[in-house]
Parts: structure tokens; C-alpha cells; sequence
């Protein structure tokens, strides 16, 4: 079981991952419109979580697509409330096996002041 927070303020995006509990790691980039999802790819390969989404200790894959989808609506919703949130703590992200989805299992927005 793998577990990604998302956080998303103005115009960057971090991707921190925390799997096993001794995992504790950062990818963080800019938003841009062009290649979202190429970054987010890119963003997943920086860190260990892009192996871990392979499948370990005899775990099956998890649905990595479903988690690049994941993270790119939520910093679609990010940018386009932009102007109204300061921060978004999106944490923990269960990724399921493939093909079965991933789960938000909790969510912050703090709005700007």
C-alpha cells in the first residue's frame, strides 16, 4: 500500500510520498498547462513511489493511472480556484490495484485570508 499527499499552492505542485511508514519523500514542480500529465509521471519516477506502484513483496501493481488522474484533477481544481485557495492537503491517497481505482481519504482547503 502506497500513500501520496498532494498539496497544490499557486503554482506548484508537490507530490510527498510516505509508504511503510519509513518512506518519506518530496517531488515538487510547477504547474504549467503543456504536458500535465507527463509531469505528473515525472514527478511519481522522482521519487520511490514510482517503483512501489510496480507492486513489492508480492502486492500486485496499483493503478497508477488512476493516481496520475487523481493528482492532475486535483491541481486542475487547485488552478482553477486559484484566486480563492491558499493551500490544498490532500492526504493519504490509497492506490488500489490496477485498475481499481485509488481513494482520497482526506482532504484540507484553507482558503487565502
Amino acid at each position: 500500500r502506497a500513500e501520496a499527499a498532494m498539496r497544490q499552492s499557486r503554482a506548484e505542485l508537490t507530490v510527498e510520498v510516505s509508504a511503510l511508514e519509513r518512506l518519506h519523500e518530496a517531488s515538487t514542480r510547477l504547474w504549467r498547462t503543456a504536458d500535465l500529465r507527463a509531469g505528473l509521471e515525472e514527478m511519481l519516477d522522482a521519487t520511490r513511489l514510482g517503483t512501489l506502484l510496480e507492486g513489492f513483496r508480492g502486492q500486485p501493481a496499483a493503478d497508477r493511472a488512476a493516481l496520475v488522474e487523481c493528482l492532475y484533477r486535483l491541481g486542475e481544481l487547485g488552478m482553477g480556484w486559484a484566486p480563492h485557495i491558499r493551500e490544498m492537503d490532500v492526504n493519504p491517497i490509497l492506490v488500489l490495484p490496477a485498475g481499481q481505482g485509488c481513494v482520497v481519504v482526506d482532504a484540507v482547503i484553507f482558503p487565502k485570508d
